[in-house]
């Protein structure tokens, strides 16, 4: 059996389109800190942060 191995990407809602996390094949969250503040996106801190693993979220300087 294959073993699958996905990425999410999520990105800022400017015409940049940054991304500013990512879920990683093993659980993490990795929230990229300087695009993540340059946006503050609200909607990605009520439904998936909030919603997260606390011990699963990773802030990337």
């Amino acid at each position: 059996m294959a073993n699958q191995c996905h990425r999410v990407y999520f990105f800022d809602n400017t015409d940049l389109l940054l991304p500013i996390a990512e879920i990683n094949p093993n659980g993490f969250l990795d929230v990229k800190e300087k695009e993540y503040n340059s946006v503050k996106p609200g909607w990605f801190r009520t439904n998936v942060l909030l919603k997260w693993d606390k011990d699963k979220i990773r802030i990337l300087r």
